[in-house]
């Protein structure tokens, strides 16, 4: 058996041995010493299993503060305003963290600004090491905090916690509320009288000016409240990462949410840095991994079978550069470089109401969504590339209907910059995907919109189409014309 002399590892893995045998842990993963380096064969069979030993480790190490694997994880710990230290010492003293209003917004500061912002997190491969983690002790710059699926916690001897916002218009698992559900948490107008304020940052929030009534009726509703915001969905990654395994929605506002969730993740990830280009898709395997494992729903080159009306629909958020050569097809988000994200968003925070312990709840629990209408159907998908029961590249069918690109007056989003000319590719064409009303999403106020893809037809292959952009309109000429054509028999529609 070989062996290893710890002094000839970088300071990253020394720190990391010295605290896995300080928690009494008995095994260590360490990437670039259990995976042979510089062999291909090796590195593909044994990374798609990564997502795996992250998911099911007791505990992941991150060295945060460090730029390099030279770094190490130890530094010399800050002394906050919020701290009492009495120093009897070098070695030793009392420490103890003066509570306040202010802890819990500046602890989620601290943890953005000394475990998020740093050179690990541009990192494409760690991203899901992180987030499949179940707990994560970051290394940071004069601070160390504790991160689980619950809370964060700052330093476990001055124990500074941040638990997770709730989601109030979605549960944990994508299902919406119940309408007589969300109608029995509203408050009794003749009861409570609501004062409506003006917050420093013009978002409104609504309070009790007075406190509610000691009644059977108020109690019962503040319990189902109570219950109703325990089962909500938590916002943030680990949040969003939570609703999709465990998704069981069925409805189409439902998958509004699984969209909504699963693009939060991707517009995180899609800024990272790679080592080698064509391990863009898979280094979020991983995480693919668990939903496909859990859901009905099948991993598509970065979307979900089942889930492409809404899935197809990201957008550039960036400028858009040229399209980089890699083996994945053109409607995924892989297939270009930028932060991906998506417009099925609403703006603006919702409303919050004050609830009677002084606590922020969420108010608003019934959905906005109306008249979902996906305006293309699924057909088969022929698989390209497959990595562990995972697609990495294929060629979707769809059925629906092209419109000429000068027939429509439409918003348009362009994926990457495109070639002055081309010999493979002609048509430019617009090929609606979904059809919502929703005044909160812009433009704000609208009575109903209409979003989808643009797309150039491939010459010398039929009814084949490579998306080359976005677009989206409210206008109501446009919509006739859609929602007409909508009535006549769909053609089919190869994606690459």
């Amino acid at each position: 058996m070989a062996s290893l002399q710890i002094k000839s590892l970088t300071k990253n893995f020394q720190h990391a041995i010295r605290i896995t045998r300080a928690l009494k842990v008995r095994y260590l993963w360490i990437d670039s010493l259990c995976i042979v380096q510089d062999d291909d064969a090796e590195w593909e069979a044994q990374s798609a299993d990564m997502g795996l030993v992250y998911a099911n480790a007791e505990c992941v190490v991150s060295a945060s503060a460090s730029r390099d694997s030279d770094g190490g994880c130890f530094r010399p710990q800050d002394l906050f305003r919020s701290d009492c230290v009495l120093r009897k010492s070098s070695f030793r003293s009392i420490e103890v963290e003066a509570s306040d209003d202010k802890s819990f917004a500046a602890s989620l500061k601290l943890f953005k600004d000394r475990a998020e912002n740093t050179v690990l997190s541009t990192r494409a491969w760690a991203f899901q090491e992180r987030y499949l983690a179940r707990r994560v002790l970051h290394f940071c710059e004069g601070v160390v905090f504790f991160e689980c699926n619950n809370l964060i916690v700052r330093d476990g001897i001055r124990f500074s916690r941040a638990t997770y916002p709730r989601r109030a218009g979605v549960r944990s698992d994508g299902t919406l509320y119940p309408l007589e559900e969300c109608e029995a948490v509203r408050p009794p107008s003749e009861r409570s009288r609501m004062a409506q304020t003006r917050t420093r940052r013009g978002r409104f929030r609504m309070a009790f000016s007075q406190p509610p009534p000691e009644n059977p009726q108020d109690t019962a509703r503040l319990d189902l409240l109570s219950r109703m915001l325990a089962l909500s969905a938590r916002s943030g990654m680990r949040g969003a990462f939570e609703l999709l395994w465990r998704f069981k929605g069925t409805e189409n506002a439902e998958k509004v949410e699984f969209h909504q969730s699963w693009y939060e993740i991707v517009e995180q990830y899609s800024t990272r840095k790679l080592t080698r280009e064509s391990d863009k898709l898979k280094a979020m395997s991983g995480i693919a991994y668990f939903i496909q494992k859990n859901t009905a729903f099948r991993y598509a080159a970065g979307l979900w079978k089942g889930m492409l009306a809404f899935n197809l629909l990201w957008v550039v958020s960036s400028s858009p550069e040229e399209r980089p050569a890699r083996n994945i097809p053109s409607w995924s988000w892989g297939s270009v470089n930028g932060r991906i994200s998506h417009r099925l968003q609403f703006p603006e925070p919702t409303e919050q109401l004050e609830g009677t312990n002084g606590t922020s709840q969420p108010f608003r629990f019934q959905s906005t969504w109306r008249e979902i209408t996906p305006l293309i159907s699924e057909g088969e998908m022929e698989v390209i590339e497959q990595r562990s029961d995972l697609v990495l590249s294929a060629r979707l069918s769809v059925h629906g209907h092209l419109h000429a690109s000068t027939s429509l007056q439409v918003n348009i989003i362009h994926d990457a910059i495109l070639p002055s000319a081309s010999t493979t590719s002609g048509q430019l064409f617009y090929l609606p995907v979904l059809a919502f009303k929703n005044d909160k999403v812009h433009p704000v106020g609208s009575v109903m919109q209409i979003h989808g893809l643009v797309v150039r037809s491939k010459l010398n292959v039929r009814c084949t189409y490579e998306r080359v952009g976005y677009f989206w309109t409210a206008n109501c000429l446009g919509l006739k014309q859609v929602l007409e054509r909508q009535r006549n028999p769909t053609s089919l529609v190869y994606l690459v």
